[in-house]
């Protein structure tokens, strides 16, 4: 089963637009009666800014797991990704026209048995998100970022410990929780412009 539709997933990408632009502007984002049933939804989401046409990071905020309904949570992300991510500055309202954004909707995590020997085979390198925890320390890793880097599955699990400064050597350890995820992502092809549903592999 899809975990969004397409037609749903590109509406979320148009109204995370909507929503930052009426930001800039001291104003509240629109939307239709028949779309409230959609944002009433609750699931796992990150809103992501990147900058155009390079594709570098410009700013991202998430959940992993489904918290708020999606309506609250596409408003409070995409205004958080903008302009309160500590890693980049904050982006300004004649940069608007330059950044693309992206919206990825999330499965529900999955925990992989860390005391299997195969349980790195379990994961797959464009298709896996994965979130660790360890004691108080979390991080998460979308899928689409370690494809772009090209990483390889040890080194997508222990860049995603260190995400979150677990170091390696206690990765995994048995006090350690792995989850894998899937996600299906949307995203601007250009600033305003046609939206997509990206395939990673």
């Amino acid at each position: 089963m899809a975990i969004i539709k397409a037609n749903e997933g590109k509406f979320l990408v148009k109204y995370a637009r909507n929503i930052i632009e009426n930001y800039f502007r001291g104003a509240d984002a629109k939307v239709s009666e028949k779309k409230k049933e959609l944002l009433s939804m609750s699931k796992g989401i990150y809103v992501v800014f990147r900058g155009f046409p390079k594709g570098y990071l410009r700013g991202s905020a998430g959940y992993p797991e489904a918290v708020l309904p999606l309506g609250e949570a596409i408003r409070e992300l995409t205004i958080k990704a903008a302009t309160m991510d500590r890693r980049y500055h904050p982006i300004k309202s004649d940069e608007l026209g330059s950044v693309i954004i992206e919206v990825s909707i999330l499965s529900k995590p999955e925990k992989l048995d860390m005391s299997s020997k195969d349980y790195l085979n379990k994961i797959r390198i464009g298709r896996d998100g994965l979130i660790v925890e360890y004691g108080g320390l979390k991080s998460v890793m979308l899928p689409q970022f370690p494809l772009e880097q090209q990483w390889s599955v040890k080194e997508l699990l222990s860049l995603t410990c260190l995400k979150a400064g677990i170091e390696p050597d206690v990765c995994s350890s048995a006090e350690t929780n792995l989850y894998r995820f899937y996600a299906a992502i949307f995203s601007e092809v250009e600033p305003r412009g046609k939206i997509i549903k990206k395939k990673l592999v």
